[in-house]
């Protein structure tokens, strides 16, 4: 097979070795957050910019996260058309000692060059045709894409956004334990409700919008042995946004289920359920709110996944699950590093890993 040593014009400075169907790019000290990947080149949060075929095209410092009071919100970055959008934090030159000036950059995906800037604190959520909506837990903003014109702003306390169905941008408020639907060309509030149950809002009990529907997590406390003991045990509900009906699953796994999802592939959804006995086994959610039993895999403690065609890939600390949801197999492929981050492009999957040793990372691609 063909090698290619790549020749990066700037720092990491690492000699890099590149193969044409499973390759690695070194990446170095860089401390990454994760991996975005499109025709254009590969992201490597939220600095470094690559062509697919592992050159260095630029860095930018795109900021990674926006620390509040009470809250530490990760920011993404949108890829969108030729351009890479993200926030930015930086001191102003002009104001020696104010506090950190916080902006919404684009740039151009092939060069980095500078396209458009707001002074804009954001966490960019999602986008739609040219629209991207930000929130930064006080407000919600709509930008346009092309020149980051602000086309309107909603005074909203978002505390996690959802996504977008049918032109509406759906976000979770906390404080009202309700869920909100904003019309994306014109900043209206067309629809809010609240949950039936009082949601968990933790990091590894996401609430998402898969299906049109929102998918979120409750806790009940049971209990056990004549009643003197109790226990927390976690259900999977879901939402439908058009007629606000309920469905609830594995609401009668006995004591110590844990339930990781749900994933969505194919226009399928699925959710992982291990047991007291640490058996892991994937499941699909039906819509009269049945599971059908899919396959068993050793692997529960997930870093990051994505889907593939007829294929959901699970990332464990040292491992990469393929489970391939048509023949119902799992295929596993182990690394001697800690897995960061996955995404998946033209068939290739993009692993974004860390050497605890050398204290580096770099991104293995596999087929």
């Amino acid at each position: 097979m063909e090698e290619i040593v790549l020749n990066p014009n700037t720092e990491p400075k690492d000699v890099i070795h590149f193969k044409l169907a499973d390759y690695e790019i070194e990446l170095g000290k860089i401390h990454a957050d994760g991996i975005d990947v499109s025709h254009y080149g590969i992201i490597i949060k939220n600095n470094f910019c690559y062509s697919l075929d592992g050159n260095l095209k630029w860095n930018y410092v795109f900021e990674k996260t926006i620390t509040g009071v009470s809250y530490v919100k990760n920011t993404p970055i949108i890829l969108y058309d030729d351009k890479v959008i993200g926030s930015t934090r930086r001191k102003d030159a002009s104001k020696p000692y104010s506090s950190d000036l916080y902006e919404t950059h684009a740039v151009k995906f092939e060069t980095g060059e500078l396209v458009w800037k707001r002074k804009i604190r954001s966490y960019l959520a999602c986008s739609y045709l040219s629209i991207l909506i930000a929130t930064n837990l006080r407000y919600v903003f709509a930008l346009d894409m092309e020149n980051g014109k602000v086309l309107w702003k909603i005074k909203l306390k978002i505390v996690e956004s959802l996504g977008i169905c049918d032109g509406r941008f759906y976000g979770f408020l906390k404080d009202k334990n309700a869920w909100v639907g904003i019309n994306v060309q014109t900043g209206k509030i067309e629809k809010e409700e609240e949950f039936k149950d009082k949601v968990v809002f933790l990091a590894n009990r996401p609430i998402l919008l898969l299906k049109k529907k929102i998918w979120y997590f409750i806790k009940e406390e049971r209990s056990y042995l004549g009643k003197n003991m109790t226990y927390d045990h976690y259900i999977l509900k879901s939402v439908d946004i058009k007629q606000n009906k309920t469905q609830a699953y594995f609401e009668n796994d006995k004591m110590g289920a844990m339930i990781k999802g749900p994933f969505l592939v194919n226009e399928k959804v699925y959710a992982l359920l291990k047991d007291k006995d640490n058996n892991c086994e994937l499941y699909e959610l039906n819509e009269d709110a049945s599971i059908t039993y899919k396959v068993k895999i050793d692997e529960f403690y997930i870093v990051d996944y994505c889907a593939g065609k007829n294929c959901l890939y699970i990332a464990g600390f040292h491992k990469l699950l393929e489970i391939n949801l048509l023949e119902n197999s799992v295929k596993t492929i182990p690394f001697d590093s800690w897995i960061k981050s996955i995404n998946i492009n033209d068939g290739y999957i993009f692993v974004l890993l860390n050497d605890k040793e050398r204290k580096e990372e770099k991104v293995v691609v596999v087929k």
